[in-house]
C-alpha cells in the first residue's frame, strides 16, 4: 500500500537516497508536467519524463551512453585498476598493487579514506607474555586469607581448587543468656474482690475468673460502669420499657424507647438518636438500612467491603471547595506490595493525568474527528477546542482508509488548518486530532 501525499514534498535541498523510479510497461494516465517513470516495455529500459505534451526519453540518452557516463565517473588510482568492457557492458575494479597496510608496531593503521578493509588472522594469536598466564592452571603465588576481630582462622588459596575456611569464635565475644530452657514466668497468682488471676510457666495460659462479682452498682434506672472496669456484658430481656419516659445515663429523658411497638425496635419520640461512645468505637454487627439521608462528619470514612453500588451517575469530589480552585482530585488504586496508581485532575495545569508507577503523571489524550472535502476548497479550518497546540493530526481516505499526507498548521490552541494541493471531493477524507 502506497502512502499518498496530497501536498508537495520539500526536502529542503537534502538528498533523496536509495530511491527508485516507478517501473511501468505503459505510461501513467493523466500525467502532470515533470512526472517521470521507468519504461520497461522495450529493451533497453529507459527513463521518461512528461513535458506537458508527451512522454520523452530523459536527455535522449540510451543505455550505452549511460554506461559510458558511469565509466567516466570512476578513475583508477595507485594500486587500483579499472576495466570497462564496452561490448560486454561490464565494469571491473581490481587490486593491482596494494599488498600491505602501514601501521605502528603491533597495530594496523587504516585511514578514513581507505574504506572497508578485511584482515585474515590465524585461529590462534599469542603475543609475548610474562609469568605463566598463557598455560597456568593455578596462580604463580598462593595467598592467605585470615579472619580478624572475634573470629580466627586461615586458609591458603592458589586458584587451583576450592578451599574450606574454618572459623573459631573467641571466648566471651558473644553475650548469651544464662537460662535458655527454663520457665521465664514461674507463676502468676493474684486475687481481688471477686476476681482471681492464676498461671504457671512460660507455656501455660493465664486465667482471670469471676469468683464473687454478682452485680454492678448504679443509680436508679441506670447502669454505671467506670473506665477502669473495661468491657461489661449485660443480659437483658427482649423488651425494655419503663413508662413513657425511661432514663438512661447520658440520654435526655423521653428521647429513647426500646421495644415500644415491635420486638427489636428502637423508637425515638423526638426524631433524634445520638450514640456517643465517648471516643471509642460503635459496632453494628448486622445489616443496617437507612431510609433517609446519611451525613458523615469526620476526617476519614472507611468502607471495608468488596462491593459498593451507587445509584447516582456522578461522584462529586472536593465538594467543600469554593472560590478559585486549588485542590487536585482523582481516584487512587491500592495495589498491595506494588506502588499505587491513580487518575488525577491536575488543577495547576487544568488537565486530566494518570500514572502507572505512582511517580510519573502523563496527560490523558483526548480526540476530535470530522470529515473534510467539498470539491471546491483546498484549505479547511478545523476547530477542535482541545485547548493546546500539542496535538497530533492524521488524515485518511474515507474510501480506502489509507493515511494521506497534507499540509498541517497548528493555527491556535483550538484550531488547525489543513491545506490540499487540489480540492478534495465531498467528505473524501477523515481528520483525526488527538492531544
Amino acid at each position: 500500500m502506497a502512502r499518498k501525499f496530497l501536498t508537495p514534498i520539500d526536502l529542503n535541498k537534502l538528498e533523496l537516497q536509495n530511491a527508485a523510479v516507478q517501473n511501468l510497461s505503459t505510461p501513467p494516465g493523466t500525467p502532470s508536467t515533470g512526472q517521470i517513470y521507468y519504461d520497461t516495455s522495450g529493451s533497453p529500459y529507459t527513463v521518461k519524463i512528461y513535458n506537458g505534451t508527451s512522454w520523452v526519453q530523459v536527455g535522449g540518452s540510451t543505455e550505452e551512453e549511460i554506461e559510458d557516463i558511469v565509466d567516466g565517473l570512476i578513475v583508477a588510482g595507485t594500486g587500483i585498476g579499472k576495466n570497462y568492457d564496452d561490448n560486454g557492458n561490464t565494469l571491473t575494479i581490481s587490486n593491482t598493487g596494494v599488498t600491505s597496510i602501514t601501521g605502528t608496531a603491533n597495530e594496523v593503521d587504516v585511514s578514513a579514506s581507505t574504506g572497508s578493509v578485511t584482515i585474515s588472522l590465524p585461529a590462534s594469536i599469542n603475543a609475548d607474555t610474562t609469568g605463566n598466564a598463557a598455560t597456568a592452571t593455578k596462580w604463580a603465588s598462593p595467598i592467605t586469607i585470615t579472619l580478624g576481630s572475634d573470629l580466627s582462622g586461615t586458609a591458603s588459596i592458589d586458584g587451583s581448587s576450592n578451599v574450606t575456611l574454618n572459623a573459631t569464635i573467641a571466648a566471651n565475644s558473644v553475650a548469651l543468656g544464662t537460662d535458655t530452657t527454663g520457665d521465664y514466668v514461674a507463676s502468676i497468682t493474684s486475687s481481688g474482690s471477686g476476681i482471681s488471676v492464676s498461671g504457671t510457666g512460660e507455656g501455660a495460659a493465664v486465667t482471670i475468673s469471676n469468683t464473687g462479682v454478682t452485680s454492678l452498682a448504679g443509680t436508679a434506672n441506670q447502669v454505671s460502669v467506670s473506665a477502669s472496669v473495661g468491657a461489661v456484658t449485660l443480659s437483658l430481656p427482649q423488651d425494655i420499657h419503663s413508662g413513657s419516659s425511661p432514663t438512661f445515663a447520658g440520654v435526655t429523658s423521653g428521647n429513647i424507647q426500646v421495644g415500644v411497638t415491635t420486638d427489636n425496635e428502637i423508637d425515638t419520640s423526638s426524631g433524634n438518636l445520638t450514640i456517643d461512645s465517648s471516643g471509642g468505637t460503635v459496632t453494628i454487627d448486622d445489616n443496617l438500612v437507612i431510609t433517609g439521608s446519611l451525613t458523615v462528619s469526620g476526617s476519614a470514612t472507611y468502607v471495608n467491603t468488596e462491593i459498593v453500588t451507587i445509584d447516582d451517575n456522578i461522584v462529586l469530589l472536593n465538594s467543600n471547595s469554593s472560590g478559585s480552585p486549588t485542590q487536585d482530585a482523582g481516584i487512587e488504586v491500592e495495589r498491595g506490595d506494588s506502588t499505587n496508581v491513580s487518575i488525577l485532575w491536575n488543577e495547576t495545569n487544568d488537565n486530566w493525568t494518570l500514572t502507572n508507577d505512582g511517580s510519573n503523571y502523563h496527560e490523558i489524550v483526548r480526540r476530535y474527528a470530522t470529515n473534510v472535502g467539498n470539491s471546491a476548497s483546498t484549505v479547511f479550518t478545523i476547530t477542535h477546542n482541545l485547548g493546546t497546540r500539542d496535538v497530533v493530526v492524521q488524515v485518511y481516505d474515507n474510501a480506502t482508509y489509507e493515511t494521506v499526507e497534507v499540509d498541517v498548521a497548528r493555527t491556535s490552541t483550538t484550531v488547525v488548518t489543513l491545506t490540499f494541493a487540489t480540492a478534495p471531493s465531498s467528505n473524501a477524507y477523515r481528520v483525526v486530532i488527538t492531544g
